[in-house]
């Protein structure tokens, strides 16, 4: 937006400029001419003629050349000279003093055409006389809007400022039309991929292909050979025109019937009818094809006009005052260039068609608040009701869930209290005899009371479910014994990464690798004499499984005979891992003991 208007604002100091030095620019409104036919050999030698010269409303749609001369005089020939041409072509040479000036592209191509935008040429110094004659050639394609605009000859600055308005409003402000227009065309096509609304495929399609159409002045140079590349462009004017208006008639709920049954005729016979004008030279047939596509036009514009005007919704009012602007633009451009013969000049249209386009933009956005607003309150309804059922799946399942919840708490009942016999009832009557035992030393007794306490307090974490979570029970064993490891006077080392969560584990699961771990961590404190401990655990994603390593520094032992007397904690540990699926191993020496659990993440049923 804000190159947009750079660009008008530069114009509009250059339209200024030229206002102001028209004094130093002359314009020159007449010309002999010469003139050929490619298919006859009529010439007309030394003819006056006035410009602008519009080739295919004096002589028809045929090819041919026309030889345009020119005099003027200059008082100053050490002044530097411009010349400016609003429309020249299709392609041209120009000579001054019989010395070529330029020469822009090759006669007879039919897929070259130059007449699209204005030009300007700076005269060598050299060049100039006090009395000169200007000689501009033009080569024309028949039907290719070719001819001779008013030549302006004056001081470089003055004639460059004229230029430079002429080029912004004739071509470059053209460009930035076709530009926007391909944006909000595909905007529309967006949203009807998404909506599959016809409406915005109307919308869409008639903009791209009107942007398309549009850009046609940026080719000087046919990307196909002629008459393929007409085709596609005068094709491409028709179908998108009809198009809009599909659209507009689909925004005033219009678009149906005999409506919309000839508006799909005329888009179907387009291609065919421009086929037969450019393939066969029916020109007539155009100039009928045009008439209708006009008529079909102004009859949808009194159709939507009163209607839109005096319809209460904000997006049928807004159509119907964009379709006001675009009429009387068209208006205007028909005097113009049809009742008054202006040859060069700006399409009104082309920019009204732009405040259609922003306000067409603004209609879809208000569709989309509309849609955003109503699929908000559906929303709303369908959470209510949703919390309505939630209230009633509550109230059926209550019942159901208070059952198994007794049903649960009574096995983890039986569970503790088998824990609790097995264990902690051991270490009480061990802690018992001690403590009858008058020959015991305080210490021991100490140290069974707290082994009790842990394992009481283990017994208790194992009944809060971890759901999978082994980080989170390493994390809680740490907590229950790291004051007891600080106590032994060994330093632990904690490394754990993230851990994935295993998918089938139980409460039963958390309590055989706890006791394992426990069972490491005691003996690592009571026999290993060790200062440094270090736990790591981590996922293996070759082998699938978690590992989980404990080391020291400590005196270390030996395995096998370890293993090999009965009850043993090392039986013990290893039976818990065969209910868990898991391996242990063992490795010691006197630099220390590692011990290695390995556990899978898919585990044998």
């Amino acid at each position: 937006m804000r190159r947009f208007l750079f660009f008008l604002f530069s114009a509009f100091l250059c339209s200024l400029a030229g206002l102001t030095s028209a004094q130093a620019v002359s314009q020159f409104n007449s010309a002999s001419v010469d003139l050929s036919f490619a298919l006859r050999n009529t010439e007309v030698h030394q003819e006056k003629v006035s410009l602008p010269y519009n080739w295919d409303r004096k002589n028809g749609a045929v090819d041919g050349q026309a030889r345009f001369g020119i005099d003027f005089l200059v008082s100053d020939t050490k002044r530097l000279l411009g010349i400016y041409l609003p429309r020249i072509g299709n392609t041209f040479e120009i000579k001054l003093n019989g010395q070529v000036l330029a020469k822009v592209g090759v006669p007879g191509e039919p897929h070259q055409n130059f007449a699209k935008h204005p030009f300007f040429f700076a005269i060598p110094l050299d060049m100039l006389r006090s009395s000169n004659h200007l000689e501009i050639t033009i080569q024309v394609i028949g039907g290719h809007y070719g001819g001779l605009s008013p030549v302006y000859i004056g001081e470089v600055e003055a004639v460059r400022a004229q230029f430079k308005s002429g080029y912004f409003w004739l071509h470059t402000g053209y460009f930035i039309v076709s530009i926007v227009s391909a944006v909000l065309a595909l905007l529309s096509l967006l949203l009807w991929l998404k909506q599959r609304e016809m409406v915005y495929a109307y919308y869409g399609l008639g903009e791209l292909l009107f942007a398309f159409r549009m850009s046609d002045a940026r080719f000087e140079i046919s990307p196909l050979p002629w008459p393929w590349w007409e085709l596609i462009i005068f094709s491409a004017q028709g179908l998108g025109s009809i198009l809009l208006l599909k659209f507009a008639l689909s925004i005033m709920n219009l678009h149906q019937g005999r409506i919309k049954m000839i508006m799909n005729a005329y888009m179907v016979l387009t291609i065919p009818v421009v086929a037969l004008t450019l393939f066969c030279g029916w020109p007539l047939l155009s100039n009928l094809w045009v008439s209708l596509g006009s008529v079909f036009a102004v009859w949808v514009t009194c159709i939507i006009v009163p209607r839109g005007l005096r319809s209460r919704i904000t997006e049928q009012k807004l159509l119907a005052f964009s379709f006001m602007a675009i009429a009387l633009a068209a208006t205007r451009d028909a005097v113009a260039f049809q009742v008054f013969a202006i040859f060069t000049g700006t399409v009104w249209t082309v920019y009204a068609w732009l405040g259609f386009g922003m306000t067409l933009a603004w209609i879809i956005a208000e569709r989309l608040h509309t849609s955003s607003v109503q699929v908000a309150q559906m929303n709303q309804e369908l959470s209510t009701r949703l919390h309505q059922r939630e209230q009633q799946l509550h109230q059926i399942f209550s019942q159901q869930s208070q059952v198994d919840q007794q049903q649960t708490i009574l096995e983890e009942r039986q569970r503790l209290t088998r824990d609790m016999h097995d264990g902690l009832g051991s270490q009480l009557l061990s802690a018992l005899t001690l403590a009858q035992d008058p020959n015991s030393q305080r210490d021991e007794l100490v140290s069974q009371l707290r082994e009790t306490m842990d394992q009481l307090k283990l017994t208790v974490d194992a009944m809060h479910d971890t759901e999978g979570d082994i980080a989170a029970l390493l994390g809680a064993l740490r907590y229950r014994l790291g004051k007891r490891l600080q106590s032994a006077g060994i330093k632990l080392h904690w490394l754990v990464a993230d851990l994935p969560r295993f998918d089938s584990w139980t409460l039963r699961d958390s309590r055989q690798l706890q006791m394992i771990l426990y069972e490491a961590l005691s003996n690592l404190m009571v026999h290993a004499r060790a200062t440094e401990a270090r736990l790591q655990a981590e996922y293996d994603e070759t082998q699938q499984c978690v590992l989980i390593r404990l080391s020291d520094n400590g005196k270390g032992f030996d395995v096998a005979m370890a293993s090999a007397q009965t009850g043993h904690g090392l039986a013990n540990m290893q039976q818990r891992c065969k209910l868990l699926g898991a391996t242990l191993e063992f490795d010691s020496s006197e630099d220390g003991t590692v011990l290695s659990l390995s556990l899978p993440i898919i585990r044998k049923a």
